[in-house]
């Protein structure tokens, strides 16, 4: 499982891929300017475009990669392939 916090991102912005074992998600998070009169004196997020790459082990099943967003938090699970988790279910404790 991995989870990113991405609050203020719309899930509709935020693109998933996987390529030569390596996940990729990007994104976009907009400033929203609020009334025309609106001030800020302190921001503590950043906005604009992100992209974060990991590098995933090849025991990883790619093609069953879930992604849910919720609550500003995008949860990926990243399940193992079936031949790895019977062979783990084989080893002796």
């Amino acid at each position: 499982i991995l989870k990113l916090e991405v609050p203020e991102v719309d899930k509709s912005t935020i693109d998933i891929k996987v390529q030569d074992n390596e996940l990729t998600i990007s994104g976009e998070r907009k400033l929203d300017p609020g009334p025309s009169d609106a001030l800020y004196h302190r921001m503590e997020r950043g906005y604009g475009t992100f992209r974060r790459s990991f590098s995933l082990n090849r025991s990883l099943d790619f093609t069953k990669i879930k992604a849910i967003m919720k609550d500003g938090i995008l949860r990926l699970e990243l399940p193992k392939k079936e031949e790895i988790i019977t062979l783990l279910q084989r080893q002796p404790d």
